[in-house]
């Protein structure tokens, strides 16, 4: 049994420390900004939701958002903006960029703009709309 505890110890403990590495190399390939940078979308999603609804929950309960686009190096650090909001997290990979939006922001019907903010250059580059509709 102690062994099995032992076991599970280690395993967990090389897990997170593959998680922080990888974290501490998406960091680092996001920090070159090039202001000729261009983001090409390919797609993302969720695009919808119905009022109340979290169509993508969270671990703390914010909606997750992902966005696939062609490639990120010259992005460097970027946020998601979520109707004028910056996303409570944004992540970005080489292909992929993720973020938690607090759930707070769907809350009330209508369109949502998304876009990606290029934080060293201030520069917008438009991902899509979500929109929130009626039960």
């Amino acid at each position: 049994m102690k062994r099995l505890i032992l076991l599970c110890l280690f395993s967990t403990a090389i897990v997170i420390s593959a998680c922080n590495k990888t974290e501490q190399d998406n960091q680092k390939k996001s920090v070159a900004a090039s202001p000729s940078f261009a983001l090409k979308v390919i797609n993302w999603g969720p695009q919808s939701a119905k009022l109340g609804a979290n169509p993508n929950i969270q671990p703390d309960g914010s909606i997750g958002l992902w966005i696939e686009v062609a490639g990120t190096e010259g992005l460097g650090e970027a946020q998601l903006i979520f109707s004028g909001q910056p996303a409570k997290l944004t992540v970005i990979q080489d292909r992929l960029i993720t973020a938690a939006v607090d759930a707070d922001q769907f809350s009330f019907l209508g369109d949502r703009e998304i876009s990606i903010k290029q934080v060293e250059t201030g520069k917008l580059f438009p991902v899509g709309m979500f929109k929130i509709t009626a039960h």
